[in-house]
Formats: structure tokens, sequence, C-alpha cells
């Protein structure tokens, strides 16, 4: 089990080989602003704030005041760490250390130990410098990174953009150790591949450090899973190896394989495999270079990934996975999140892709830039397919603006070509009118790099001028769905959802009626047209925005609400008419708020997957309706193609009480929503997010304590417990010695909802006491009503971590909470899918280090590893 004392760190290694990573989250010091000659190895940053990362510039407020404005400026970053002179990945001379960025917006310089190691220009993608001649082993090393996110002319800058450049080191930072010689940027595709046999092309650039070619053996190993005695394990279906001659430099080696029976990957049953290529290489004595105290050195260098056998194709007459054909339904999908801006952790990346999931969608578009990896992992494992495209809005500009998007594209591309989740690259600019001849000229870097999949672009509405790209999108709110005039594949990119914008969670009834019917009336048009693939509506979240009053009128607070969920991610109505269109757990939905009398539009809709819903008000039936067949809004018409119409009721007065609506199947009730009239408000109700409890707090423990930050919901409710949404009084947030709070403190209530986050950060003297006369670590939020001394505070406090007394009790009480979860002896196939076997795939990953991870489990400490050291850990 991972160890209490470990920072986060990860290491992979075979013999005598050079193969690490670190990753490099936390201890950071950071200064907004700049200031002069901040990277030499004797500046004092000690005044400086403590952070990890993923970070942001400046935490911002959720909803932004008349005139305020987002921090656009620099910020420097210092660390000091030392790496690879433990027992496990250990430099020799000749090994390389790379150092990667995940994701720095805007610009970035880097120096070590004060000496400049490069920079890197563009927000989205990831970037990598070789820092061997500067890095000292085994000593105490200085990473210091400027960050810039003022106005460039990089993408997607220009003219206005309706999202926000929020700045920062807001994606992972990693140090990898690598041998003399080595792989990077595997790219393995399936140019024949069916159920029952797949070609495997794997191919992977090879970088030699020495002067001379040598010899050596690449081989590539894929592992299928089974359940055996022990939980999941591997076994490898194919594997194939071939020696190579990999001269000086850069080159390529590649190879291909014949896989039996390939189980295929799809959104019902997202398999992956377990995909390796590795290089074995031996250095002669009269060639050795890097270790003269040897007659040969042995070289292993391998890297591991997911892969997912599938086959797709985009036509006139709709798209097809592996051969069938499947309607693409999604929503668009930006990164960012109140208060961390972009710098959203591995938690909240996931419960973006599980609420997509669990909304009905198959498909996401990233708007409009690449997004997290750990989004995308998660969307390879939960069964989400993607359209990713390159950063931008609106705007093409000069030659060296460019330049830098075609060589995100390019970073894009090499990224995520091995993920079975994407299926279409858009390489045009969002909404571009002009520059159509650069915009044709980026299909041929897409093609190049990645000959598998078709290349498109968002168009707006009915620009449908010089069309190359291989499958057509463009954005329409006509209100009438526009075919292109051309026979091609096609899809709509944005439609819709916020068409009709939702001011807040509980805006009018009338309002949020509109608002499905309108969704209604436009995916009942596009499932009908049986050329067209899918679509994306807009959007899956809200989220802030700083365009002008005019261009975005809607924006209060400089909060776009188009989305499904609000910028909380809290779900919305309309969140659960989509959830009723593919869901096959039967649901059903009241879209009235039903809190007061004056907001009642004469009318109750009901969304669900039923085949009648009865509607009872307070023990007497309104009435048992069948879906509605015609639409009234915001055209008249017959649906033919929606799924699951609305339920409409209407005839009848307000009146105060509960209001039950009864989902039925075949005469029989399978499911039931209840609504109530609220009374005055009695309590404050307060949860964690459901991102803390899928992976318990152990994750936060092994990262190091800092970097993943969850959110904390306080609701208003009566007596009952139903939810008094119109309060508008202040909440304040209190929390335990073991974490701190990021947000609005006090909250001002919206829908007498606040939020906010909060993440653990345990100081070093707590880690000291934990198992001696600290046995158990807890985190406890506090939350009151400012000036209201008539409802009492709620506090909820969590097991974060407990000490057991004994290394053999310790293995005890872990075994037994194991059994508890195993008791359910689920098969493999109805696990894939699942939060918890993703999650436990995940995490493993992320953090290494464990045989088996199980959610739910608190940390469970045994005095011998509170006792042990790390030897490579960053400092």
């Amino acid at each position: 089990m991972k160890k209490f004392l470990t920072l986060f760190w990860l290491l992979f290694f075979c013999g005598n080989c050079a193969s690490g990573k670190i990753y490099l989250t936390a201890n950071w010091r950071y200064n907004r602003g700049d200031l002069k000659n901040f990277e030499q190895i004797k500046f004092d940053d000690s005044g400086w704030e403590k952070v990890s990362l993923p970070h942001t510039l400046r935490i911002e407020p959720a909803r932004f005041k008349p005139g305020q404005k987002y921090y656009r400026g620099v910020g420097l970053y210092r660390l000091r760490f030392s790496a690879f002179s433990g027992d496990g990945a250990k430099y020799q001379p000749g090994d390389r250390v790379l150092l990667h960025f995940e994701g720095v917006l805007t610009r970035a310089d880097v120096w070590l130990n004060g000496k400049y190691i490069g920079w890197h220009l563009g927000g989205y993608t990831p970037f990598t410098f070789d820092i061997t001649d500067a890095f000292l082993p085994g000593e105490e090393n200085l990473l210091a990174v400027k960050v810039d996110n003022s106005k460039m002319n990089v993408p997607p800058e220009g003219m206005l953009v309706d999202y926000t450049l929020f700045g920062g080191i807001y994606r992972e930072v990693w140090l990898e150790l690598k041998p003399p010689v080595y792989l990077q940027n595997p790219f393995a595709y399936t140019p024949e591949l069916d159920e029952q046999k797949a070609l495997l092309k794997i191919s992977s650039e090879t970088i030699n450090t020495l002067s001379e070619p040598l010899s050596c053996k690449f081989s590539a190993s894929l592992d299928d899973k089974i359940k055996g005695k022990k939980g999941i394990e591997s076994i490898t279906v194919a594997q194939l190896e071939k020696m190579v001659i990999v001269p000086a430099g850069n080159s390529k080696v590649n190879l291909e394989m014949e896989v039996i029976n390939p189980k295929l990957w799809s959104p019902e049953y997202p398999y992956l495999y377990d995909l390796s290529v590795r290089l074995d290489c031996d250095i002669p004595e009269e060639k050795n270079e890097t270790c003269s105290d040897a007659k040969t050195r042995a070289i292993r260098d391998s890297i591991s990934f997911n892969y997912g056998f599938r086959f797709f194709k985009f036509t006139n007459q709709g798209f097809f996975l592996n051969g069938k054909r499947v309607q693409l339904i999604g929503q668009n999908r930006h990164q960012s999140y109140p208060y961390i801006g972009n710098a959203a952790g591995f938690r909240l990346q996931y419960l973006d892709a599980l609420l997509l999931k669990e909304s009905g969608a198959n498909f996401v578009r990233l708007s409009h830039y690449p997004q997290s990896p750990d989004f995308l992992d998660a969307c390879d494992h939960l069964g989400l397919m993607v359209f990713e495209e390159l950063p931008g809005w609106g705007f093409v500009g000069n030659n060296e603006w460019k330049a830098h998007a075609e060589q995100a594209l390019r970073e894009m591309i090499v990224r995520d070509r091995n993920r079975p989740s994407v299926i279409l690259w858009g390489v045009r600019i969002n909404e571009a009118w002009w520059g159509e001849k650069w915009l044709e000229k980026m299909i041929q870097p897409a093609h190049e790099l990645d000959p598998t999949r078709p290349a498109s672009g968002a168009r707006f509405v009915r620009n449908f001028r010089h069309i190359k790209e291989d499958v057509i999108a463009h954005n329409d709110y006509s209100g009438r769905l526009i075919k292109p005039p051309i026979k091609k594949p096609w899809i709509v990119s944005e439609y819709v959802v916020g068409a009709t914008s939702l001011e807040k969670i509980t805006s009018s009834d009338a309002q949020q009626i509109a608002t499905i019917r309108n969704n209604a009336y436009m995916l009942d048009l596009i499932l009908s047209e049986p050329s067209c693939s899918g679509s994306t509506g807009w959007a899956f979240a809200d989220y802030n925005t700083f365009m002008t009053r005019l261009a975005a009128p809607d924006a209060k607070g400089r909060i776009r609400r188009h989305g499904m969920v609000d910028i909380f991610r809290l779900k919305k109505p309309v969140y659960y008419f989509y959830q009723a269109q593919t869901t096959k757990e039967p649901m059903v939905k009241i879209i009235n708020q039903w809190w007061q009398k004056d907001d009642f539009p004469g009318e109750v809709l009901v969304v669900g997957n039923c085949e009648q819903v009865r509607l009872i008000l307070n023990g007497k039936e309104i009435g048992t309706h069948s879906p509605e067949k015609n639409y009234t809004y915001p055209l008249s018409g017959e649906y033919q193609s929606l799924p699951h119409p609305p339920f409409s009721f209407s005839g009848f007065r307000f009146e105060p009480g509960e209001l039950i609506a009864q989902c039925l199947i075949q005469g029989a009730i399978k499911a039931e929503d209840h609504l109530h009239t609220p009374g005055p408000p009695a309590k404050i109700q307060l949860e964690f997010g459901e991102e803390f409890n899928w992976i318990a707090p152990f994750y936060l423990i092994s990262s190091d304590l800092y970097s993943d930050p969850v959110r904390v919901i306080a609701r208003i409710v009566d007596a009952q417990g139903t939810p008094v949404k119109d309060n508008k009084t202040k909440i304040q947030f209190s929390v335990s010695e073991t974490g701190e709070i990021i947000g609005d403190n006090p909250f001002q209530l919206q829908d007498g909802i606040a939020v906010i986050f909060v993440r653990l950060k345990v100081s070093e003297q707590m880690q000291e006491r934990f198992g001696k006369e600290l046995k158990k670590l807890e985190l406890s939020v506090k939350a009151q009503i400012l000036g209201n001394q008539q409802i009492p505070a709620s506090e909820k406090t969590i097991l974060i971590a407990q000490a057991a007394e004994t290394e053999e009790s310790a293995k005890t009480l872990e075994q037994k909470l194991i059994q508890e979860i195993d008791a359910e002896n689920k098969p493999l196939e109805e696990l894939f899918g699942s939060p918890e076997l993703i999650l436990r795939k995940l995490f493993k990953e992320k953090i290494g280090a464990i045989e088996e991870f199980y959610p739910q489990i608190p940390l469970i400490v045994s005095p011998e590893e509170l006792k042990e050291k790390d030897s490579g850990s960053a400092q």
C-alpha cells in the first residue's frame, strides 16, 4: 500500500535500465507578478506562497462584479527537488532527463539551476525539454518557470473569445529518466480490422543520443484481462519482436502483428487492452561512452498505454461503429471551473465525463481546444467518443499566428492519436469566416500524422464555402435544421441547448418548459435526418466569458448559462430530458420547480423513458398521459424520431403540497419523482460532491494532500428536507486544520445553494504526529448562515486515514474491507464501464506503487510504513 509519507511520484523501472517518472506536484513557491532574477539559485523566495499543481494564476470569483476582470499577466514558479538518486530509477552517465509539461497557459519560459532551458507558446498542448545538461543527479535542483497569459499572437487570441483564458501551470509537470537510446511518441493503428482479426501496425520514434548506430530489439506486447482467483489478472494475447538498426539521432521503427478475435471498444462496452512497446539494446565495450567500468551496458526502454480496437466510418447515411449505425448524441464541453479556472484535477475531469455519460451522451466535442489527458482517459474508459479540435474562436491571424496554430494541431494529434475515444479531428478554427485556403491546408498535417481519422471543423450556420474537410460540421442556430448543400458526411456541432438561456437552475417554470420543448424539437429534426451522423448541443456546462455586453447580453456575472449543468456541475432540468432519450434504466423527472404559486404557468411538463406518466397532486390523480405526439414550440409539427417526447399536464390549478410523477411501463410503476412545496427554512443540508466518494480520500493522501479539490455543497432546506430555493442569505464556511477552502466565502446563496471547493492540507507537524498520539485524520467542514441564529450550523466530518496498531492489524482491516467490496463478485463484463473499475484502473495508472486499489477504503497505515523514508522524492 502507498505510504502516507510518500510524495506524489511514480516510478517504473526494470533491472539496471534507466526509466522512471517523478511527478512534480507539491511544494512549489509562487509569486503573482514579474520580478527580476527570480530564476537565480540564490533568489530568496521564502515569502512566496506555497502552492501545488495544477495551479491557476489567481483564484477568481465564480460570479464577477461589474467592471471586475480576471487576471492576465505574469506568474512566477520555483521548485527545489532532487531526483533519480534512490533505489528506483537511478541516474547513470549518459542517461537523459526529460521535463514534461502537460499544459501551461499561455507562454512558459523555463530555467533549471539558473540556466535557461527554453520556452513554449500555446496554452493547451504538451511540451518537453531535455534538461540533462543542466540537471544535477543526486543533488538539489532549482526549477523556475515564468508563466504569462497576457494577450499574444497565438490561438485563440485575435478577436473576442467566448471563453476565458485562465492562466497558470494548470496541468501536470513530471520528470522522466531515459536511457541514451529511447522511444518516444508511439503510434498504433489497425488498417485492417473486424471482429475476427486485426492487423495492428505500430511505429515509434527513436532517439539515439550516442554517436553511432546500435543494433536493437524492438518489441510489442498486447495484454488482455481475465478475472482470476486474485481478481483481475493480465494475460498476453499477442506479441512480436524484430531486430532493428537504430541510427544516431532521430529515426523510426515499425512492426505489425496479428490479433485474433479482438474485443471491440464501444460506448456500451469500452474494452481496453494494455499495449506496450519496448526497445532493448546492448552497448558493446568499444562503443560504451556511458559506463567506463562495464564491458557492456544493457539499455531497456518501454512505453505502455491503453488501446481499444474499433472500426468506424462517417457516411452519407450516418455514422457506423463496428459495422452498426450509431447516432452520435452529445454536448460541447469547456474545461474551466469556478474559482480554479482551468486547473481542475483528476477527480473533476472524471466528474465531467461521468456526468456526460449519465446524461445519455455517447459523444463530446472538446470546444474549442485540446483538453486534459485526464478527461480523455475517462472518455476512453467510460465509452465517450470525442471530437477534438485545435485552439481557436472565429479568427485567423497572420503567418506567425498560423504557425502556432499548426504546431498546436500537430501536438494535439501526436498526444491523442492512440485513444479509441477520439474519432474526429477538428482542423478548422471554430466559426472562422475567412482564411479558407489556409484552413484547407490544415487537413494535410492531420492526415499525415494520423491516416485513420477524418478531418473536420465547425462552420457557422450557412457557411458552406470551399468545403474540403472529410466531415462537415456546422453550428446551427437557425431554428430549423440546415442540411449542407453538398453530399458529404456531416454533423451538427452546436445547437439549441442554450438557445433559451437559463438564468439559473430555478429559472421560471415557463422558461424551463420552453427550453425542454426547444431541445425536443431540434433533436427530433436531427434524428429524423438519415444523412446526419449526429450532434453536440451547446453546451454541457455553464462557463465564464468576457464577451462584450452586446455579444453576450445574457452573461450576468460573466457566466454564460447555456449548460445542461450549471458552472458548479449541478444538474438543470434539461439534463434529465437528454437522459430520458437514451438511458435504459426507468426514470422520470418533473421539469417544473413547483415551489411558488406565481411561477405556475398552467402546465406541468414531465420527461422520462416511460410508456405513460401518472401525475398525482396531494393524493389526487391529475391524469395518466402518454408522450406528446406533436410539438408546438418553437414551431408546430409532429415528432418523428425522438425516442421519448415529454409528457404534458394542464387544466388544473396550483395547489401547495406534494406532486408525484409515476413512470409506468406495462402498467407497473418503475420510477417516481416527488416535489414538495417548501416550508420555512429550517436547516442547512451539507454534502461533499460525488467526486469525493468515488475513490475515497486515499487519492488525496497519495497526491501529497494538496492537488485535488472537491466540491462542498450547502442547501437551505425546510424541516422535511425540501430545498428552499428562494433563500438569498449568505453562508459562511469553515474547515478543520486538515483542509483549506477555495472559493467565495461567505457565499451569497443562488437558488438556495452555496458551493465551494475544499482540499486536504495536512501540515508536516500533523504528519509527524500521525500514527503516534494521532491515530486518525479527519476532514470537517462547517456551514452557517450569517446573522441568523435560528437556523443551526451544519457540520460534516469524513475519515481520511487511520493508523493501525500493528502491521498485522493493518492487513486484517484492509482485507476485511476488500472482501466486503468484492462480495458482489461481478463478472468482468459487468465491471467494464462502471465507475468502480474505471477509478481503480485510473488510480493505479496515476499513482502507481500499489498492487490493488479499492474505492471507499480509508488509508490504513502500518507502523512499519510510517518509519520508512523515501529516497528519491521531490522536495
